[in-house]
């Protein structure tokens, strides 16, 4: 019976405020899903009205009409029929020369009639439920209560007996009746006034009276079956009623006050709000168990952590807002009644309550300027919420009997503070929206395609800012266009647009927008769900697209219709509102009225007094399921989820939709869609909706066939299209398995690359689907002219035995139907291996390969060539799979094609050909000349990017990569290698170039760059490192990007040797390659990932150490740093007729036995002993950095000349260092792993080691989430003396924060720390393209940063390194740009 009464009291509260169960929430609890407030929410920062809420007459009438279904909820005993239990405990004592024990072995629920059970016939009570002046809740009325079998043991005078007493209407007589026992609750909702409290302003729950009728209790009971004791008790039975009153209910009112106290919270601090102290575990305003009691909260306050919201789709979005909505309001009425707006209106027979409202940023974000807005003051209670009724409520449908207003200011005011908190400062990339790729991108803005390496598919992320607050009107919901209820604004909303670009996100543009987002909400058994028909987008701007040739006004417009579906798709995410499900617990439900096309919803409404707006929500309460015992009066039988299928009707592509300056709304992709549903007979309306992959639901239409047309679609590839459906005006049957129908957009014909013949006259024909997604292209082909070959799958077409046929035509068509063509004549016989073709060789007779090509100037050879395409790019086989893992936790121009004879002035740099042997300058033959227009000289292009560097006395020696000459379609992908002339450097291609074709020296300029040789060999020259011996000569540690091997070359006494150093099966060896030359014998750390056992992957940060001064291909030992035998697979780990499980991150046997066949990305496997569909990861998916232990190696010799590591542990996301201790290498985390455990970010990207004179490590490193720059001390490599933050991207001079928010530096990090002491670390800003440089002052434990840019053309600060030349300081980098002749990029040296 408390528990009764107390939960009784509660589920007043909680329908009053649609709070947790029992009394509302207090701080934080864990049904309000955040972090509990230290102290409470700030009082300062309380907004009075911010909502209100009602209970409306009949909602009162409704819980005393239901009081029997809901008893069990409410009781939390056993029992059944609306018939509630609670055990009467064991008792003894004496009184008046009286021993006696009550209940003598304790309660039996289970004995007949049952032992010690109290029961109450709460089905049956007839209690009325109403609302009294002053601010007042009374329950009154009959209580019907049994207690049939209390055993009593008494000794009188030492003679025992015993009796067994009964509580019930019949007296002794069998079977047992209920007495009925008058209850007299009366509860206060009023206002603490106490303004020392710190609940000051909250409304409290305060019970006045609690009674039940004594007379009419003793009355009821009677003692039977005694003996003389019967006498003596009747004789004594005030004494004994008073004992049982005592027993019953003596402890009712402390029980409900203690349910009503704030509990203390251990886990917080301070555990008690400010101003109180924890005794005993509740918090007082005294230190004494009788000094009054600090009430609970009647709603929640709490801390939000918005970026763990959203942490699926932005994984580094950051954000905490405190908030509070909580009935409250220590300002009078304005009905002159002279009460709070937080005590209890008893308006009409009803109960009205005022809410405090709060939304205060905690932090305050750094990733948008600060927004000052003032607190909301003097919003009145709309008179909705004071009245009974409201207009156009459904005939049908009892009620309302709930009404809830929310403040428009309020909530203009939280969006301020969600804008202030960085909450929409939002990050995502291909890892979360698969659909968000360069090579989707490209097709709007062709010269995307030449910021990804080789022009790869590359992932693209996108860091969204606002430039404003957003703000938002409520409207009637009549019209989701043009009176929507709840439109949105976001003005100068900016989308920073990154692509992964030599190993790093770089912004290629910035575009921004004003956002106009009108969305309806719909009834659904889960909530509310917002629906959205259009995102308008306007008033278009891109800025920062210095490495884009197209018009950025022409972007900006194609960018539009992107946005606003884009915007959808963050959206999507967004879970029902569901604001009954506070009341599950009590077994209550909430019934809105659904909205009714052109009329809106009666319980879905703006509401409106004076100037104030607000959103109302109406509602019916019924029973819930789980409580069958009494049908919610009015609203019929609940009806069953019905069920949904829908298919394809056609796909209409318009191409000229899916390109730059073509784009409009004429020609966004269409896809017809038919719907349906076994339900959908005729004899009841069904509706449809529908939404593309994660984007918003569409409002409901009851057409069964329809278009959808989405801007979203334009990003070609795989979609997903979810289709449900309901019966009309019954949101219970929403289909709660939605149908998903896989679209695969794709206007864009595959690519073919036709190789050279090789021996035995077999040629090799790779075709390559642009967009993918809906399964195998298939290929034909025909020689000389003659008849075309049978179709086949492009993957079963293997080599093509060509005889001596001279050309082949090859068709080639996608699952879509497009269809690409291509011809080539097929060049026969290898050329001399000869210093004239840059093709080496070289130590080991490791031949630098030609690859398949188109040749250009073949008049030499007197044939007539017909071309599909000037010339093809790498062939398959020569193509490295994606580089794995995700990536982290975020000018128009001239384009000048060298068909023939056009001469090229190179740009970046001077050029040295390339050179296998003798001396570096121009290979040529005497009175050898190339003159312009029929003569070319080749330009590099995209020239030292992964840039490494070395000091041989005054002499700066210089490796990278060449990259291409987009700006002629020249891809090259070579090592090169060079000194610095004080102005650029001399390079020289190493490897990479091949011997064949021979160039013709007429047509190409064979003493400039590559020798003339047009052609690309394997892609090799990335991720360099050099280092010089004891004379001297350089060598270069390099990752060969084609055979996924590490390499290494020399130069020796004037010639470059050139050897693979290791080289695997399914495998991918020799990223971040550093070399480090230890008595002029070559060490190299690289991290190497590769096959394990039962299908397993390790990673490794492995060392190659030469055995030789000037090693061979087998002159090298290996050594293990560090292994993760656990590293997630990827689809070239795998061998023929395997597949990597994205479940297991294994590779695992491909099985055919699954029914129904899997899907696409899906694959038959085995898991855990079950044959299943598993998700699967192919060769397709795009990847960042290696999902591996052993990114960003970095090394460095200790003063005794043993070998330091750091390394990036990515799956962790853990900087990591390793050294030799005893002859074993271990390990220790520096940052982004507590002691315990505990997971304290993503630390390490771009690692960089230095170990001065004493023996102390020094690291720059990434923290991948805050996207700023760390810096770590530990002290003889063995311990932890500080890390802290460097840069943190929002400033350069600490104050003055970038206009465009959060910036992506850290990239590259290089650390050096000077004789001084003085640390200096060079690094990219990859938002702003520069250069910084950030010098370090230690003073004692603490470290002094300076942070400056160093100003510098074109997108700079890329691979990074601080050097010291003959006592000066320089810093190294690469930068790019993009002019007239097209992509630009080469070497820097400044000085700081």
């Amino acid at each position: 019976m408390p528990r009764f009464l107390r939960h009784l009291i509660g589920i007043m509260v909680v329908i009053l405020i649609a709070g947790c169960a029992g009394g509302g929430c207090s701080s934080g609890c864990s049904g309000c899903g955040m972090t509990p407030l230290p102290g409470g929410f700030d009082p300062a920062a309380r907004i009075e009205n911010a909502g209100s809420v009602r209970l409306t007459q009949s909602g009162l009438t409704f819980l005393e009409q239901n009081l029997g279904p809901l008893a069990q909820t409410l009781l939390g005993g056993s029992g059944n029929g609306g018939i509630v239990t609670f055990p009467v405990p064991s008792t003894s004592g004496s009184t008046a020369g009286i021993q006696y024990d009550v209940c003598p072995g304790g309660p039996n629920e289970n004995a007949n009639p049952p032992k010690c059970v109290a029961e109450i016939d709460v089905g049956n009570a007839k209690l009325n439920i109403d609302s009294s002046n002053p601010h007042n809740i009374k329950i009154t009325g009959p209580l019907p209560i049994r207690l049939q079998n209390l055993p009593l043991d008494i000794v009188y005078f030492f003679i025992p007996d015993s009796a067994n007493v009964r509580l019930t209407g019949n007296g002794c007589s069998t079977p047992s009746a209920f007495a009925n026992i008058d209850l007299n609750v009366d509860i206060s909702i009023e206002v603490d006034t106490n303004q020392a409290h710190s609940r000051y302003g909250y409304s409290r729950v305060k019970v006045n009276a609690l009674e039940v009728n004594k007379g009419q209790l003793e009355d009821s009971i009677e003692f039977c079956g005694g003996g003389f004791s019967n006498t003596v008790l009747n004789a004594m039975k005030g004494l004994v009623i008073d004992l049982l009153y005592d027993q019953l209910l003596g402890t009712l009112t402390d029980q409900v006050d203690s349910a009503l106290c704030q509990q203390a919270n251990p886990e917080l601090n301070p555990p008690c709000p400010l101003g109180t102290n924890d005794v005993g575990g509740v918090c007082r305003y005294g230190t004494a168990e009788g000094d009054e009691c600090a009430s609970i909260i009647l709603g929640t306050d709490g801390n939000v952590n918005l970026g763990q919201a959203l942490a699926s789709i932005s994984p580094g979005t950051k954000g905490g807002l405190d908030i509070l909505f909580a009935v409250g309001g220590a300002g009078k009425r304005t009905d002159n009644s002279g009460y709070a707006w937080g005590d209890l209106d008893p308006v009409a027979g009803g109960a009205t309550l005022g809410m405090y409202g709060g939304a205060e940023p905690t932090p305050i974000s750094q990733c948008v300027k600060f927004s000052q807005m003032d607190l909301p003051t003097g919003i009145p209670v709309p008179d909705e919420l004071v009245g009974n009724t409201v207009s156009n409520w459904p005939a049908g449908l009892d009620g309302p009997h709930v009404g809830i207003a929310l403040s428009e200011r309020f909530a203009n005011y939280a969006l301020n503070g969600m804008y202030n908190s960085g909450f929409l400062c939002l990050g995502i990339s291909t890892e979360t929206v698969p659909q968000l790729a360069s090579g989707t991108l490209a097709l709007l803005a062709s010269s995307l395609r030449d910021l990804g390496l080789q022009r790869e598919p590359q992932q693209v992320a996108l860091v969204i800012r606002p430039g404003r607050p957003p703000t938002a009107t409520f409207g009637n919901g009549t019209d989701i266009n043009t009176d929507p209820l709840i439109r949105v604004r976001l003005e100068q909303a900016s989308f920073d647009f990154y692509i992964w670009s030599t190993d790093r996100f770089i912004r290629f543009m910035t575009a921004t927008f004003d956002l106009d987002v009108p969305v309806n909400l719909t009834v659904t058994p889960d909530g509310l769900l917002p629906v959205l028909e259009k995102i308008g987008v306007s008033n278009g701007v891109v800025t920062n697209s210095e490495l884009l040739r197209e018009d950025p006004t022409v972007i900006a417009g194609a960018l539009q219709g992107l946005i606003g579906s884009l915007g959808s798709q963050f959206l999507g995410g967004i879970n029902p509102i569901d604001i009954a499900g506070a009341l599950d617990s009590v077994g209550l439900t909430l019934t809105i009225p659904e909205t009714v096309e052109g009329q809106g919803s009666a319980g879905l409404r703006k509401l409106a007094k004076g100037s104030d707006n607000y959103l109302g929500i109406f509602a019916t309460l019924g029973i819930g399921q789980a409580m069958p015992l009494a049908p919610n009066p009015g609203s019929g039988a609940k009806a069953d989820p019905i069920e949904t299928t829908a298919r394809v009707i056609e796909k209409k592509l318009d191409r000229t939709g899916f390109r730059l300056g073509t784009v409009d709304e004429e020609n966004t992709p269409v896809v017809a869609l038919q719907m349906s549903s076994p339900s959908d007979t005729g004899v009841v309306p069904v509706e449809y909706s529908y939404r593309v992959d994660n984007g918003m639901w569409k409002p409901f239409t009851r057409e069964r066939n329809i278009d959808v047309r989405d801007e979203w679609l334009r990003l070609q590839g795989k979609h997903t299209v979810s289709v449900r459906s309901r019966v009309v005006g019954k949101p219970e049957t929403l289909d709660e398995t939605p149908a998903e129908i896989e679209v695969v957009i794709d206007a864009e014909p595959p690519v073919i690359a036709v190789g050279e013949v090789q021996e035995g006259n077999r040629v090799s024909v790779n075709v390559r689907d642009l967009v993918g997604g809906g399964g195998e292209s298939r290929v034909r082909y025909r020689l000389d002219g003659g008849a075309w070959s049978p179709w086949k799958p492009a993957t079963e077409l293997g080599t093509i035995d060509v005889g001596e046929a001279a050309e082949i035509d090859v068709e080639a068509e996608d699952a879509e139907g497009n269809v690409a063509e291509a011809s080539q004549a097929l060049i026969r016989g290898r050329a001399l291996i000869t210093g004239e073709g840059c093709g080496c060789a070289v130590v080991g007779d490791d031949r630098t390969q030609g690859k398949p090509m188109w040749l250009v100037g073949l008049a030499l050879l007197g044939a007539v060539i017909r071309f599909g395409r000037r010339r093809s790019p790498k062939a398959a086989a020569a193509k490295p799979a994606p580089a794995p893992a995700p990536a982290r936790r975020l000018s128009a121009r001239r384009t000048i094609r060298a068909l023939s004879g056009l001469a090229i002035i190179g740009t970046a740099g001077s050029f040295a050909g390339c050179s296998c042997g003798g001396d570096d300058s121009a290979i040529g033959q005497s009175g050898y000349t190339c003159v312009a227009p029929t003569c070319t000289t080749l330009d590099p292009g995209l020239i030292g990017a992964y840039t490494s560097v070395a000091v041989s006395g005054k002499t700066i020696w210089v490796a990278g990569y060449v990259e291409a000459d987009w700006a002629n379609e020249n891809s090259w992908g070579d090592l090169v290698v060079g000194t610095w002339n004080g102005e650029n450097i001399g390079w020289a291609a190493i490897d990479g170039v091949p011997a064949e074709p021979v160039v013709d020296p007429a047509k190409f300029n064979k003493n400039g760059f590559r020798g003339g040789q047009i052609e690309s060999g394997d892609d090799v020259g990335t991720w360099t490192s050099i280092a010089t011996g004891s004379d001297g000569s350089p060598a270069v540690a390099y990752y060969d990007r084609t055979n996924k091997a590490l390499k290494f070359a020399q130069r020796v006494g004037g010639a470059w040797n050139v050897v693979t150093v290791e080289q695997k099966g399914q495998a991918d060896i020799g990223r971040y390659a550093k070399l480090i030359m230890a008595g002029d014998k070559p060490t190299i750390a690289y991290l190497s990932i590769e096959p394990g056992k039962d299908g397993a992957i390790s990673s490794k940060v492995r060392l190659a150490t030469a055995t030789s001064a000037t090693p061979t291909g087998a002159d090298w030992t290996f050594e293990d740093v560090a292994i993760d035998a656990a590293t997630p697979c990827r689809a070239y780990n795998c061998a023929l007729g395997d597949v990597c499980v994205l479940e297991t991150g294994r590779c695992q046997e491909k099985l055919t036995a699954c029914e129904p066949k899997c899907g696409s990305g899906s694959a038959c496997v085995d898991i855990g002993g079950a044959t299943q569909c598993a998700d699967t990861i192919d060769a397709a998916k795009i990847d960042t950095y290696p999902e591996a232990a052993g990114d960003y190696i970095s090394v460095a010799l200790d003063p005794k000349g043993g070998l330091g590591v750091a390394f990036y542990d990515r799956i962790r996301g853990n900087l990591v260092i390793a050294s030799k201790n005893a002859g074993m290498w271990q390990t220790t985390i520096i940052d982004g792993q507590a002691a315990d455990g505990t997971d304290t970010g993503d630390m390490g990207i771009g690692a960089s080691l230095f170990i001065d004179e004493k023996g102390d490590w020094h690291l720059s490193y990434v923290d991948g989430l805050s996207e700023g720059l760390r810096y770590a001390q530990v002290t003889k490599g063995t311990t932890v003396k500080l890390t802290g933050i460097v840069d943190d991207g929002l400033t350069i001079d600490g104050t003055q924060k970038f206009d465009d928010g959060q910036h992506l530096v850290g990239d590259d990090s290089s650390i050096y720390v000077g004789a001084s002491g003085e640390i200096h670390i060079t690094y990219q800003d990859a938002t702003a393209g520069q250069l910084r440089y950030a010098v370090g002052t230690p003073t004692g434990d603490q470290i002094t940063w300076k942070v400056r840019a160093i100003e510098q053309e074109g997108f700079a600060g890329a691979f990074s390194r601080p050097i010291e030349v003959d006592g000066k300081l320089m810093l190294v980098n690469w930068w790019r740009r993009l002019d007239e002749a097209g992509p630009r990029g080469d070497v820097a040296i400044v000085s700081p």
